[in-house]
């Protein structure tokens, strides 16, 4: 029984520190979307990346819309890709 116990501890543990990144990852999103600065904007979606990374949920495709979003030089792209990125988590 404690076998059984211990391993569904261990699941949910899992479980609860990935969602945590996963918030985090959103409102990171969330906080680049409501920004008007582009370097404010393309911080958040570091933030986010790093979120992302850390956490155990991995979307190939968030993960590239991130970087773009990180990289790019104009605000509505960077908006454009979060409001991607935000869509598929």
């Amino acid at each position: 029984m404690t076998k059984i116990t211990f391993v569904w501890c261990a699941l949910f543990s899992m479980t609860a520190f990935s969602m945590d990144f996963l918030f985090n990852t959103r409102e990171a999103i969330q906080k680049g979307l409501d920004t008007v600065e582009i370097n404010d904007c393309r911080y958040q979606s570091k933030q986010a990346l790093n979120f992302l990374k850390f956490g155990t949920y991995t979307n190939k495709i968030v993960e590239d819309h991130l970087k773009q979003a990180s990289s790019s030089k104009n605000i509505n792209k960077c908006h454009q890709y979060l409001k991607i990125c935000i869509g598929l988590i």
